[in-house]
């Protein structure tokens, strides 16, 4: 089974199987600089952003894998 971008992907039609992967809400940068310089807890950056920990996380280690 062909991989693309991480995911399998059907033989029979060509698409992506599973989830779609996250994407990064528009306020990200704004409300990422000020979880990191300490002025608002990541609680309150999920609540915020509207996304759960594991999602918050993971999009926190992609941007920063991404800054370096």
């Amino acid at each position: 089974m062909p991989v693309v971008n991480g995911k399998k992907v059907s033989s029979k039609t060509g698409n992506p199987i599973g989830r779609p992967n996250a994407i990064y809400p528009e306020s990200w940068e704004t409300v990422y600089n000020t979880w990191k310089s300490g002025d608002i807890t990541a609680m309150e950056a999920m609540k915020q952003l509207s996304l759960t920990k594991t999602t918050f996380y993971k999009l926190v280690k992609l941007y920063e894998k991404k800054a370096q």
